[in-house]
């Protein structure tokens, strides 16, 4: 493998089977007989188109469920998305829109999206275009790579140690980038989503204890009332049996006096 045509130069290799994989990455040789050939490899580029297109794709399908569950009805707002007007889905939609845009420098010759092929439509989600992503593939692949995977971290400047180290910033492509802002809204601690939830649960919590202490005071109350109106009646009660006494005296009086005056 890799000698010249004389037969000298080169790297033994030996295979149980006439299928040789390894010798080359990603590349699979079938032997067939004996004798001289040569193998020409070409980049493959259709399953990083793929890969990219799947993530355009995956894209999409957030903006068009956040488009759907913030939708605004001005004739009828009971038919207003479930999160019309929620400001942790406005700052998702900022932080998407930031981040198409975002312009990566010092990262090569290719320094945005757009710069690949992907472009923003007016209704925020994105198309691929696989003439321009391929033309890029074709031109500078190591660019390409470079502007996907690019994640070196901050170093922190320390003076004191010899030599000083002055420091240096983050330098992130689309990957690393793309990661830190799902993780800024989905982290299971820090998450905006997450707090967000974790705000709605209490006070859940809250309302579910102040039912509860609304139905013990309205019970004490219908008690009381229960046992007021009870204490009315028997006081009612009471009145008309003086009543009644008072006008069974006042009748008895009133006989009384007639027969004296007869």
């Amino acid at each position: 493998y890799g000698g010249s045509a004389s037969g000298t130069g080169g790297l033994v290799s030996t295979s149980a089977t006439n299928t040789i994989t390894g010798l080359v990455p990603s590349l699979t040789l079938n032997l067939t007989g004996v004798g001289n050939s040569s193998v020409a490899v070409t980049q493959d580029n259709s399953q990083v188109t793929t890969a990219v297109q799947s993530f355009v794709d995956s894209y999409n399908k957030v903006i068009n469920e956040v488009a759907t569950d913030t939708t605004f009805n001005s004739t009828d707002q009971t038919k207003n998305g479930v999160l019309f007007g929620n400001p942790i889905v406005q700052q998702v939609q900022q932080a998407l829109g930031a981040f198409i845009t975002k312009s990566y420098s010092g990262l090569g010759q290719y320094q945005s999206l757009a710069s690949i092929g992907i472009s923003v439509q007016q209704d925020g989600t994105l198309t691929l275009s696989s003439d321009t992503l391929n033309t890029a593939l074709a031109t500078a692949p190591d660019d390409v790579r470079t502007l996907f995977s690019t994640n070196v971290k901050a170093v922190a400047p320390d003076l004191t140690a010899t030599p000083p180290v002055l420091g240096s910033s983050a330098i992130k492509g689309i990957g690393a980038t793309l990661t830190d802002l799902i993780s800024q809204f989905t982290d299971a601690q820090t998450g905006s989503i997450f707090q967000a939830t974790d705000a709605i649960t209490t006070q859940e919590t809250q309302l579910k204890s102040r039912q509860t202490e609304l139905a013990t005071l309205l019970l004490q109350k219908r008690n009381n009332l229960i046992e007021t109106f009870a204490n009315l009646e028997t006081n009612i009660a009471s009145l008309q049996q003086q009543g009644s006494a008072i006008s069974s005296m006042s009748t008895s009086a009133s006989n009384s006096s007639s027969k004296s005056s007869g």
